[in-house]
């Protein structure tokens, strides 16, 4: 994993505080997680970032994809899979409330809930509405009401 961060950016390098964390020169972070249910059975590489299972996860596994076709800097296209945004806040959202959940991983977590969930809404035109709450474990659901309707503000 670490090799290929270094392909988009040479300056990654693994954060030596955590096993699952990258950094690059600018100090954007890349964490490596996975399903609690799937733990890693090995180190996948000698120097590389392992995955962390993470409370959850399991339900970003499973979720609903969406991909998209994005430009590089180098002007090429390439595809992009992700987990549908929504659930991603959503996800976020209850790590937010999760009294097991590091003090200050919460209120970020939290941020990160509102901002998605804004962007999801406002420029994506995704819906937090009933027919994702059918889709949805109850934990995750449970935070439909809180991110519906939350909105970016003029300075962002």
């Amino acid at each position: 994993m670490l090799g290929l961060l270094k392909e988009a950016d040479a300056t990654y390098s693994s954060a030596d505080d955590y096993g699952f964390r990258a950094r690059n020169a600018d100090g954007y972070y890349v964490d490596l997680f996975c399903s609690e249910a799937e733990p890693p059975r090995a180190r996948l590489a000698e120097g590389d970032i392992d995955p962390i299972p993470t409370a959850g996860g399991n339900w970003l596994a499973a979720a609903p994809k969406t991909e998209a076709v994005v430009i590089g800097q180098d002007g090429l296209p390439a595809r992009m899979v992700c987990v549908d945004p929504r659930i991603f806040a959503l996800h976020k959202w209850w790590l937010s409330k999760q009294r097991s959940r590091q003090a200050a991983s919460r209120p970020r977590d939290a941020q990160q809930a509102h901002v998605v969930a804004a962007i999801s809404a406002q420029f994506l035109n995704l819906k937090f509405d009933r027919r994702l709450q059918k889709q949805l474990p109850a934990e995750l659901a449970a935070g439909i009401d809180a991110l519906r309707g939350v909105r970016l503000d003029a300075t962002g």
